[in-house]
């Protein structure tokens, strides 16, 4: 998700002559409205709204953060606002603010465009099915998470580190200390 947050300003920065400054951009999406809905889909994935790529991924580990270190989890929510009010601020100085004085405003190119495009479907495709992910993912998943949760009872049996009872995939076999 990240690359494409950095083609896309790779992109602004050429339209106001290879500057990276929010000052010098604005009112992209007057003309270069493309341009601007590639942006706003990504900034919002990137947020991990729902209905985005990364809402599940997020969500899932808020959930587990919550549910084992409130700390943390407090931290991470934090990030997640800070993250928010930066994103959208970045593209409301980019695409709706006042024209820049150096900015040139144009349409994303043929090229531009056989780059985005198949990431921006990637991106839907995986909001509309992030099943296909999480299924592939969970074995290694439970491979990697399993002996760092598990800490063994007197009995030997597993458990995690709250002590509530961890489940060993049979595929895993049980955990060694």
């Amino acid at each position: 998700m990240n690359i494409v947050g950095w083609i896309v300003v790779g992109l602004l920065a050429a339209r106001s002559r290879g500057s990276e400054d929010l000052r010098d951009m604005g009112g992209i999406s007057f003309r270069a409205p493309v341009l601007a809905t590639v942006f706003l889909i990504f900034a919002l994935a990137s947020l991990a709204m729902p209905g985005s790529s990364n809402f599940v991924g997020e969500f899932l580990i808020l959930i587990g953060l919550f549910e084992s270190k409130m700390a943390i989890a407090i931290i991470a929510f934090t990030g997640v606002v800070m993250a928010s009010v930066y994103m959208l601020r970045a593209f409301i100085r980019t695409m709706h603010n006042r024209v820049g004085p150096d900015v040139e405003s144009q349409e994303m190119s043929l090229r531009d465009g056989i780059v985005l495009v198949p990431l921006v479907l990637l991106v839907l495709a995986f909001a509309l099915y992030p099943q296909f992910a999480l299924e592939r993912s969970q074995r290694a998943t439970v491979a990697v998470g399993l002996p760092a949760a598990a800490v063994v009872a007197r009995d030997g049996a597993p458990q995690s580190a709250t002590g509530d009872p961890v489940i060993v995939p049979e595929a895993q076999g049980q955990a060694t200390p």
